[in-house]
């Protein structure tokens, strides 16, 4: 029989407390959940668009840039639509599978 890890991911870690399953502060590139190991298969992350957008999108990795790299407005500008790898919470090719269902939002 097989076992689901699952983590919730949304809202803040505190108003999740009695929940029954792990809740995820940050989603970054080198979570262990993204280890490659066995167990990863039989992982599942519950979040939501409005989350996954306003933790990983480009408004925050415009902030990244600003604070880490200290990128002038006029380039920050220019590359708000481009991802750029080397951000932790660049989250592309990380998920197998991504269901999103914001059927509520219609």
């Amino acid at each position: 029989m097989s076992k689901f890890y699952v983590w919730a991911y949304f809202g803040d870690p505190r108003e999740n407390s009695a929940m029954k399953f792990s809740v995820l502060k940050e989603l970054t590139q080198d979570h262990h959940i993204f280890d490659g190991s066995l167990w990863c298969n039989w992982t599942v992350v519950v979040s939501s668009y409005q989350t996954l957008t306003q933790r990983h999108g480009p408004s925050m990795q415009t902030q990244w840039r600003r604070k880490e790299l200290e990128m002038p407005e006029n380039q920050l500008k220019d590359l708000m639509q481009i991802p750029d790898p080397k951000w932790l919470c660049y989250l592309h090719g990380v998920f197998c599978t991504l269901v999103l269902d914001e059927a509520h939002q219609l």
